[in-house]
């Protein structure tokens, strides 16, 4: 059936038309090939300052909580929506109560937890 098809066009093969576009691949004055500002700094936060960052919004996702337990309950890597992955991960390798997140933070010291 190909062959018969084949022999009823003639046997010729249809040429494809090269686009005029590719000329435009080989141009460098593309967005992408623009070099970066040199005057950017990189964006480096230091494990105190990441601390600080991270008990503040530890200490204010506490603030917003809506479960009734007190914050020497809650583990500070719980706040999953509202702490971003550098804090989460953060909590995760820091493993911090809600209560503590306040004094680190620069607020209050976090209430004495009595003797057993």
């Amino acid at each position: 059936m190909v062959l018969a098809l084949a022999c009823a066009c003639g046997g010729t093969q249809v040429k494809q038309k090269v686009s005029d576009d590719a000329d435009l691949f080989q141009e460098s004055s593309g967005v992408d090939m623009e070099q970066e500002p040199t005057d950017l700094k990189p964006n480096i936060v230091t494990k105190s300052k990441r601390k600080g960052i991270c008990c503040t919004a530890c200490d204010k996702a506490m603030a917003n909580d809506r479960t009734g337990d007190t914050a020497d309950k809650i583990p500070c890597a719980d706040f999953t929506a509202e702490l971003d992955e550098d804090c989460l991960k953060f909590f995760r390798n820091t493993p911090m109560m809600a209560s503590n997140a306040k004094a680190c933070a620069g607020g209050s010291k976090p209430p004495a937890t009595p003797a057993p």
